[in-house]
Parts: C-alpha cells; structure tokens; sequence
C-alpha cells in the first residue's frame, strides 16, 4: 500500500500542494505576522495606496507642513472664516497688491497726527488768486477784490507817493474778523511794521505805503485774515508811476 503511495507522489505534487496552503493561509499569516518593522524603508508609495484610503485621522500631529504643499494648492475657498489670523502671518506677507479694497471700511477720524491734536489742523479746499490792479491818485479807490467768506480788498493810491497809499481789507464776513497786518518798506530802519485788528462786520484795517520806495516797487505788505470758517493770505507789492498806482498780489484763501 505504502509502495503504491508513494509512487504516486511526484515533486509536482508537493509543490502544488504547498501553493495551496499557501494561497489559503497565507494572507491570514501575512495579516497577523509582518508589522511596520518587517516593511523596507521606501516600500510602500502613493501608487500602492487605494483612493481616499488616507484621511485626516491617519495623519499625525503637524505632519503637513508650508514645504509639502504644492503653491497655489490652497485657495480662499477651502479656508474656514477666521482661519487665518495674525499670529499665523509671516512679517511682510500681506502687501498693498494682495489687499481687497473693498473689503476695506472706512478709516475712523484721528485724534491726532505726529501729535498735534487734529482740531487745530487746516482741513478742506484752498484756493490761490492772483490779484492785479490800479487805480489813479486820489478820488475813490480801486474796484474792490471780493475774498470769499472774508471781505472786500483794495488799493486807493495818492500824489506824491510820499503821501502815501493804502491797501485796505473790509470785513464783509458776517462775523467777527481777526487781521494781522505786515509792511515791509527798505527806507524804513524798523523793518516789519506789524498790526493786528479785531474788525466787527464792515471794519477794516489799512496799511499805508509811502515813496519814494513805491516808485521802485521794492514795498511788501501782508494781510492775514481770519474768518468764522476761512484763513486769507495776502501779499501785495505797489508801483507809483506818478500817473496811476498799480499792484501785484496773490491771495491763498483755505476753509478751516
């Protein structure tokens, strides 16, 4: 019996045998025997992973680091609201370009700016005037410079020049006019000849400039107005021909 047996078993026999087992028990042997420790370094790649295998619960602490994630693979839209906050910014790494204006709201009014408190600062529109006239000696004065929100500027000239003509500023604000006047004159030793007025409504304040200096046009006369709500600059120079007075002047007016 035992002969025949053992004429039956070949080496092909066997090994199918073995095959057979193996294919039976082996994946159970595979699943309970080879651990991390029994995988080659390197062994297992992204190819060898089925779809979606890997989740968020399969990574570990910390292990998606800036180095790892491809640039641009991050868009706004997979960003949670308040993702992103301060601590998580590199210096430098918001700039102007990368800002959304219209997300931005409107800047609140400051207090004060490289600390001057900012009621005192001029705020609004200015506007800078040339003025020109003449008018001839005596008799009335010339036609009146209307200064919005100021009043009324002119220039009466008179014969000899050592008599004399003035530059005048009305107050036709309707309120109180602060002035400051300023006269410089080379024959005079004093130098700045400087005034201030405190002028109701229709007041005014002159300033008299005399020859023979005004013949050489080397006199500057300076008005500084304020008003309720405007700041007037003006500088004026005069020529006397003998014939006619005439005058050169720019005025800057600034709403404060």
């Amino acid at each position: 019996m035992l002969d025949r047996i053992r004429c039956t078993f070949t080496y092909a026999n066997v090994m199918s045998t073995i095959a057979v087992f193996g294919v039976l028990g082996g994946g159970a042997y595979a699943a309970a025997n080879v651990g991390a420790d029994d995988i080659k370094r390197n062994a297992v790649r992204s190819k060898h992973i089925k779809k979606s295998q890997v989740g968020r619960k399969h990574l570990k602490r910390d292990a998606v680091s800036g180095a790892k994630i491809a640039k641009g693979a991050v868009t706004a839209a997979k960003l949670s609201d308040a993702a992103v906050s301060g601590p998580k910014l590199a210096d430098g790494a918001v700039t102007g370009p990368k800002v959304d204006e219209s997300t931005l709201g409107i800047v609140p009014n400051a207090d004060r700016v490289d600390g001057v408190d900012g009621a005192e600062l001029l705020r609004g529109r200015g506007e800078i005037r040339a003025l020109q006239g003449s008018d001839a000696p005596g008799g009335a004065g010339s036609a009146p410079f209307v200064l919005a929100g100021a009043g009324d500027f002119t220039l009466e000239c008179r014969h000899p020049a050592s008599a004399g003509s003035d530059f005048t500023f009305t107050n036709t604000s309707g309120s109180t006019a602060n002035v400051w006047t300023d006269k410089v004159q080379d024959s005079f030793a004093i130098g700045h000849q400087i005034f201030y007025y405190v002028l109701a409504e229709g007041g005014s304040a002159s300033v008299s400039v005399s020859g023979p200096v005004v013949a050489e046009g080397r006199a500057l006369v300076k008005f500084t107005i304020a008003t309720g709500d405007r700041l007037t600059l003006i500088e004026a120079r005069i020529i006397f021909s003998g014939a006619e007075c005439s005058f050169n002047a720019v005025a800057t007016e600034i709403a404060t």
